[in-house]
């Protein structure tokens, strides 16, 4: 029961800042929303605010990751691996109704210089992203340090795409990122990427 307890605090902290961000997101909210009992937030979370947006944003983190794990386990190549990570984002966007963007960069962007836990917490899940990008362009024959580069690249087009789509409630950007990916990769598979090796 305390681990259901936890649970349902966790998640609802992890859909609040998706839609609202840090600053926005009260624990009145959370407690209420997850009908959890007032003393068991402190009970799970003694840090407060902070410790619980740490929990959700890896959180956020892990289910994001599962579904690009997913996602991607079957491309053979880079350019079909990155266009299917691209689609699980597109996905969730025009799932929730364009009100829902990257479960981290809301956060990550608005807390990154106020708090040293919440800023570690987005880079651990940023970096698990990456890793994963970065392997799957592995296997299909990019080699590091490219592939690094290449993961990099990769996800900040998407990230970008992502804010642009959430704005026009649109996903044209998304759209066109995945033609810039697409084009991007067939250059990475041919060796013609004039990028460091």
């Amino acid at each position: 029961m305390a681990e259901k307890t936890k649970g349902k605090l966790i998640e609802t902290m992890r859909l609040l800042l998706q839609q609202r961000g840090y600053a926005a997101t009260g624990l009145n909210d959370v407690i209420r929303l997850s009908g959890a009992p007032r003393g068991s937030l402190y009970y799970h979370f003694p840090g407060g605010k902070e410790e619980l947006a740490i929990a959700a944003i890896r959180a956020s983190g892990e289910v994001m990751y599962d579904a690009l794990e997913a996602a991607t386990s079957d491309a053979d190549t880079p350019s079909e691996g990155l266009k299917a990570t691209a689609g699980v984002v597109a996905g969730d966007l025009v799932g929730n109704d364009f009100a829902i963007g990257c479960p981290v960069a809301t956060v990550a962007l608005e807390m990154s210089a106020e708090s040293e836990g919440l800023r570690i917490a987005c880079l651990e899940v940023y970096d698990r992203w990456l890793g994963l990008i970065q392997s799957r362009l592995e296997s299909g024959g990019v080699a590091p340090p490219l592939s690094k580069v290449s993961a990099s690249f990769a996800l900040s087009i998407i990230e970008g795409a992502l804010l642009l789509s959430r704005l026009k409630r649109s996903t044209e950007p998304l759209d066109s990122a995945m033609e810039i990916l697409g084009g991007f990769t067939v250059l990475l598979e041919s060796g013609n990427l004039p990028l460091p090796r």
